[in-house]
């Protein structure tokens, strides 16, 4: 009993000075034999698949939003399911209120909303900041976070911690994000240059809306990605239900929802929508997108996106 109030007072400290920390697992509970599958999704590799671990952020933000269920169960039937290789699942709403899993008794005055992982969720949609060694379950930490919205209105940050196991990675991961510049130092567009990206992208939406042959119209978005007229990284053309044109080609993950992403949802609502500046963690280049309501061919809607290299 004073191990585990030590271990408490421990936690409860760290997440007062601005950490969410993870907290310690039942063994007989969550045995290696119930969670095989699970496991088997990973076993085998020394490196991080990041999809693995950002297919399930986006299978528990699905029950989130879509069903009328308590969160604290939400969370704990994921912590169930993938318990194994996850330290700790977490969910704070629009008001800061957070809700963990394994559940824990949080400080009165704590505030989500003031950690930098709920407000880079929202300037990024899926904040993943560097690893960290986290002292109090002596592991690697790496975490990633989620904007989740519906209707246009934010819900909450969704956010997961998971042990990294390889040190050539981790390496490799600090390396690189060391030389990242900060939000702040790239979180300017001047309105000139935001005016100038939105009359190409309504020119690409023109063509995307009179263009009936599909195979012309590939071709022709290829052309301006390959060109990289005015710094464009990427174009894509989505419904409700896929992304069904991408230039350059990118394998999304298989439950990739369009309709529960900002850039979909604010344009379909707005009916056009201009990103705030992000950092690309790939190319560590400044983007911003640009997503736009257009009449598809067989008279629905979907947008029209298009990610925007501006450091060109």
């Amino acid at each position: 009993m004073k191990k585990l109030k030590k271990r408490v007072f421990i936690i409860l400290l760290a997440l007062m000075i601005g950490l969410v920390n993870t907290a310690c697992k039942d063994s007989e509970k969550y045995n290696q034999e119930s969670h095989k599958e699970t496991t088997e999704e990973i076993d085998g590799t020394d490196l991080v698949d990041e999809n693995t671990y950002l297919i399930k952020l986006e299978k528990i933000a699905y029950e989130i939003i879509e069903n009328e269920v308590p969160i604290q169960r939400i969370l704990n039937q994921a912590y169930a399911n993938y318990g194994d290789i996850v330290e700790n699942i977490y969910f704070a709403d629009h008001n800061g209120k957070l809700i963990l899993s394994p559940a824990l008794q949080l400080p009165e005055d704590y505030d989500a909303r003031q950690r930098p992982w709920y407000k880079n969720a929202l300037v990024n949609e899926v904040y993943k900041p560097d690893v960290y060694y986290d002292q109090t379950v002596e592991k690697h930490i790496q975490t990633i976070a989620r904007a989740l919205y519906k209707d246009g209105e934010l819900v909450g940050v969704l956010g997961m911690d998971y042990e990294i196991q390889n040190n050539g990675v981790i390496e490799n991961l600090n390396r690189k994000n060391n030389s990242v510049k900060t939000t702040e130092e790239k979180s300017f567009l001047p309105e000139e240059k935001k005016e100038a990206l939105k009359k190409y992208a309504e020119k690409i939406k023109d063509v995307v809306e009179t263009e009936d042959n599909q195979v012309a119209l590939k071709k022709y978005i290829d052309g301006q990605v390959e060109n990289s007229i005015n710094g464009v990284a990427t174009i894509y053309l989505a419904n409700s239900s896929e992304v069904f044109m991408i230039s350059p080609y990118v394998q999304l993950p298989e439950n990739y929802n369009p309709s529960l992403r900002p850039w979909y949802e604010l344009a379909i609502k707005e009916g056009f929508h201009i990103s705030d500046t992000f950092l690309d963690v790939e190319s560590n280049d400044t983007m911003v997108s640009i997503s736009t309501k257009v009449e598809l061919e067989d008279n629905t809607f979907g947008v029209l996106g298009i990610d925007f290299n501006i450091d060109l």
